[in-house]
């Protein structure tokens, strides 16, 4: 009979995922504000968002009245998400998970391995790197997002490097959260892929943004308003769905929960096992033989028994046929046999006198018979 067991998660790793969640929720904050200001500059400017993108960015990030508003805040919340993720990434790599049968029962306590711990080591220094500079170039860009010329290319630029580094930071969260996975014997499992898919796709819009920088007038355009749909549309869409669902990973991981289904089985008390009473093996008896059985096996001993007959009298046929060889041999003229010499007018013909063949059980014959 199975017993159910409980993934316990130590005070530490309680506090780390709490870290995280505050920091995943903020940068669900950042999402939404810059998915409304995107929708709200593209009902107010119209047509103007295919033929000046940069414009639309502009409005959608610089209120007419406070033009700190809502970059300020979006930039506010990125900074504080990654903050927190970090601090948070840091203390829950020290912490334990417990795999428990009852308050009586075996407790299997699981740490995370040295390579894990480093894996979310660098993965908190790459998203601070990406929420220092990148709120910093992201600020500057959307202020000189109006004008043309080094300096809005150079804010793109740093934010285009600190993009680099999130997604560096993205991939080794997600190496941390397949360790994870291994090292707490499959009690935590974290979708670390979808931060990935959410720097993948920040970055590519920022590229179309630096492709236009350096581009034709006519290409610039096209990489303008993929940069705009991009960085404005798409990214605050990929963040909303991306740190919703790893909310809700973090929410199992800093709980305690019922595994699902009996893991252990109840072993008994070491001692000398029951032996069985033997026994009688049951004899069938011959009214349960199969009838078909039986009358195969005697049509079987009648095919041999005429095999053996038949073998019988073919060597009776053969001991007749050697007794009886010496009485059928033929007679042979003299001459016709090669080697003989020839008879003829010319020739001395004597007669020759070849002996009788005996048969075994027959008399002697002759002269003194």
């Amino acid at each position: 009979m199975g017993q159910a067991s409980q993934a316990v998660p130590d005070a530490t790793m309680r506090r780390g995922a709490k870290l995280i969640l505050a920091g995943f929720s903020c940068w669900i904050v950042n999402g939404v504000i810059l998915l409304l200001s995107f929708l709200v500059a593209a009902v107010s400017t119209g047509g103007t968002i295919t033929s000046n993108p940069r414009l639309t960015i502009t409005r959608a990030l610089q209120d007419p009245v406070i033009p700190a508003i809502p970059a300020l805040p979006a930039m506010i919340a990125l900074v504080v998400a990654g903050a927190t993720f970090a601090a948070g990434i840091l203390i829950l790599r020290r912490g334990t998970i417990a795999r428990e049968w009852g308050e009586t029962g075996p407790r299997e306590v699981y740490a995370i391995s040295p390579t894990t711990r480093w894996r979310a080591r660098m993965a908190a220094a790459l998203v601070l790197a990406y929420v220092v500079g990148g709120g910093i170039a992201f600020i500057g860009f959307s202020f000189s997002a109006s004008t043309a010329g080094f300096e809005s290319s150079g804010w793109l630029l740093g934010w285009l490097v600190a993009s680099v580094a999130l997604v560096a930071g993205a991939v080794m969260f997600s190496q941390f959260a397949r360790g994870l996975y291994a090292d707490s014997a499959s009690l935590l499992l974290v979708r670390g892929t979808l931060l990935t898919d959410y720097a993948i796709a920040n970055l590519a819009g920022l590229t179309f943004f630096a492709i236009s920088s350096f581009a034709s007038a006519d290409v610039a355009g096209v990489m303008d308003v993929l940069g705009v749909f991009t960085q404005m549309l798409i990214v605050p869409l990929t963040s909303i769905i991306a740190f919703s669902a790893l909310l809700l990973d973090f929410l199992t991981v800093r709980k305690t929960r019922t595994l699902a289904g009996p893991v252990r089985e109840v072993v008994p008390a070491a001692g000398p096992l029951p032996i069985p009473s033997p026994t009688p093996a049951a004899v069938p008896s011959p009214r349960t033989l199969d009838e078909g059985w039986v009358l195969g096996l005697q049509a079987r001993v009648d095919r041999l028994e005429k095999a053996v007959r038949e073998q019988n009298d073919s060597l009776a046929q053969l001991r007749g046929l050697v007794s009886s060889r010496g009485e059928n041999v033929p007679f042979t003229p003299a001459g016709t046999i090669p080697g003989e010499p020839s008879t003829g007018p010319g020739t001395d013909v004597r007669e020759e006198t070849r002996p009788r063949l005996q048969r075994k059980n027959e008399p002697p014959t002759g002269e003194g018979s």
